[in-house]
C-alpha cells in the first residue's frame, strides 16, 4: 500500500484537472476586462499560471520518486563505512603483526651493540 502522502499527491493531481476543466467550460465566455477578485479572475489566473502549477506539480512528484532514491544511498554510505572500519582493523593488526616481526628481529642488534659498544642503553 502506497504511503498517505503519495495517495493526497495523486487527489490534488486530479482535483487540480477536473477543476481546471470545469473552469475551462464555465467560464470560457469571461470578458476581457473584469474588474475586482470574481470568479473570472480566478479563472484567468489558473489559466495563466497553470504551467507554474505544473511545474510545482512535477517538483513535489519528484521529490517522492527521489524520496526512497536518498534514503537507499544514506544507507550504502553506511555500509561503506562499516566495511572500511572492518578493513582498517585488519590493517591495524597487520601493522601490529609486522611490528612485532620487526622487534624480534632488532633485539639481538639491540642485545650485540649493548655488549660490544659503550653506547648508553637508551641511545642503542
Amino acid at each position: 500500500m502506497p504511503r498517505q502522502p503519495t495517495w493526497v499527491l495523486i487527489a490534488f493531481i486530479v482535483f487540480l484537472v477536473f477543476g481546471f476543466l470545469f473552469l475551462t467550460r464555465a467560464y470560457s465566455g469571461c470578458g476581457a476586462t473584469v474588474s475586482g477578485f470574481t470568479t473570472c479572475t480566478a479563472y484567468e489566473v489558473a489559466k495563466d499560471f497553470k504551467e507554474v502549477f505544473g511545474w510545482a506539480i512535477a517538483m513535489c512528484v519528484a521529490y517522492i520518486a527521489v524520496s526512497p532514491v536518498w534514503k537507499q544511498l544514506e544507507l550504502m554510505r553506511v555500509d561503506v563505512d562499516i566495511s572500511s572500519i572492518k578493513f582498517l582493523d585488519q590493517e591495524i593488526e597487520a601493522l601490529k603483526r609486522l611490528k612485532g616481526g620487526v622487534q624480534t628481529a632488532l633485539d639481538p642488534l639491540f642485545g650485540y651493540i649493548q655488549g660490544h659498544s659503550q653506547i648508553d642503553e637508551d641511545y642503542a
